[in-house]
């Protein structure tokens, strides 16, 4: 009965330590989760803190870095003439139409009713009234590079990512099991399938597309009321009205809000000559690819060298760039605050074993009356704990586990529990419930005292 209380409170901590970790240290580096230990991105918009604050300081406010607005050919063949580079591509950040190269939209609403039986039972928040929005999405990046920066983060279940320009699509699997009406979704790639789409040039019509690929929503961790049906990547850098004239005044406007901006951006928009060789090719957004890692750091120390003024993205940066003295310091949040929650805990474990550990005092009384060492019994009340609490911390991990998935996992704070039964929430886990079996320990080991043994023995 004395473990009921401990195994409660274990729980509570496993799962608050879990949702502790989505909540704050996750939800940073899931940023950098789409980018592979061989790439580097970096914009012409985003410099770095130091620059940042040298603009801030010297009353400048613009974004770039008083050269470009985009990257020139020359930029992209001085990258690639770099014999450690694999792969370059420039895009322009962020931009995900909402329709295919052709210019065609889709959009279908599947509601409630219509959902297939098998389905409803995972998507009891939608209700009648409420729906799940599909519609066709294209790929921010080419699919030359989509596996070393997967922005979105796509988990592919079946197939591959669809081609660029193309009339390939990778579709969720709530999409899938809904024009399947089956559980078994595997067979539906390299099919083909028609879809209502409209466009300005044809209007409403009818358009075959191929599915290639099927992905992961973890619908049943955290559901959305809309998910895209990704096509392939599509060029816009749109270059001839970002060279207008009009586009030409207006950032020369823009510029012209004090005169330590307009100095600064003087190369940019002095003339129109200076505006079309600042815009470039029209793309903002960089790719670099590395051949190998172990070329990794002389590449990124050229690129800087070329790029100084940049913050770059890269798993390199996550810990050792601009940005990572924000991971530092949620990592260090984490530690210490897990760490204190952990402390606290021993210490309600320890007064719930007081009774517990005075009762096996008396017993090494005995012992230490027989001829056992104080260090023979600290030996035992170790390795009687230690038995104890991984027991104890096995009970409450399956326990916390059969809760998430019979209740957690299907509601809307499931996706704080993702991780729950990822190997590194474990191992932390186990190393903060060894910190509150050390407390235990020592409280049982301070309790032997040879005039508190001598007492009881008198009594």
């Amino acid at each position: 009965m004395l473990g009921v209380p401990i195994i409660i409170i274990l729980i509570a901590f496993i799962f608050s330590f879990t949702a502790f970790q989505s909540a704050s240290l996750d939800s940073f580096t899931s940023f950098f989760a789409g980018v592979d230990d061989k790439t580097i991105v970096f914009n012409t918009q985003s410099l770095t803190s130091e620059v940042e604050d040298e603009l801030r300081n010297n009353n400048i406010l613009a974004s770039n870095d008083g050269k470009r607005i985009g990257f020139s050919n020359d930029d992209i063949n001085e990258v690639a003439s770099n014999e450690n580079i694999d792969k370059v591509e420039v895009v322009v950040e962020g931009v995900q139409s909402q329709f295919d190269y052709e210019g065609n939209r889709f959009e279908y609403r599947l509601d409630y009713e219509n959902i297939p039986t098998f389905l409803k039972k995972d998507l009891d928040q939608i209700r009648n009234g409420e729906s799940i929005i599909f519609s066709l999405t294209s790929q921010n990046v080419p699919l030359s590079v989509i596996r070393n920066y997967n922005f979105n983060n796509i988990s592919i279940i079946s197939g591959e990512f669809p081609s660029d320009h193309s009339k390939e699509i990778l579709i969720p699997d709530l999409y899938a099991f809904t024009i399947s009406e089956t559980e078994d979704i595997t067979n539906l790639v390299n099919t083909t399938i028609d879809l209502d789409v409209t466009s300005e040039e044809k209007g409403m019509d009818t358009e075959k597309y191929k599915i290639v690929g099927i992905y992961d929503t973890k619908y049943k961790q955290a559901l959305s009321t809309s998910y895209p049906i990704y096509v392939g990547y599509i060029d816009q850098s749109n270059l001839q009205d970002k060279l207008s004239e009009d586009s030409y005044q207006f950032h020369a406007q823009s510029y012209k809000v004090n005169k330590a901006t307009e100095e600064y951006t003087e190369n940019i928009v002095k003339d129109y000559e200076h505006f079309e060789q600042a815009m470039g090719t029209g793309f903002d957004q960089m790719i670099v690819v590395v051949n190998d890692e172990e070329n990794f750091d002389s590449v990124y120390k050229e690129l800087k060298g070329i790029f100084p003024k940049y913050q770059f993205t890269s798993q390199y940066d996550l810990k050792n760039g601009d940005l990572s003295g924000i991971y530092h310091s949620l990592v260090r949040n984490l530690v210490v605050g897990s760490t204190i929650i952990a402390a606290i805990i021993g210490v309600v474990v320890v007064f719930l074993n007081k009774g517990y550990i005075y009762d096996r005092t008396k017993e090494f009384a005995v012992l230490f009356c027989q001829g056992f060492s104080k260090n023979d019994i600290a030996k035992i009340i170790s390795l009687e704990n230690g038995i104890i609490f991984t027991i104890y911390f096995f009970i409450a991990y399956l326990l916390a586990v059969v809760t998430n998935m019979l209740f957690i996992s299907n509601s809307k704070y499931g996706y704080l529990f993702v991780n729950l039964l990822t190997l590194k929430n474990i191992l932390s886990l186990a190393l903060l419930v060894v910190i509150i079996l050390l407390f235990s320990i020592f409280w049982g080991i301070a309790g032997i005292r040879n005039n508190n043994l001598v007492k009881l023995l008198k009594g």
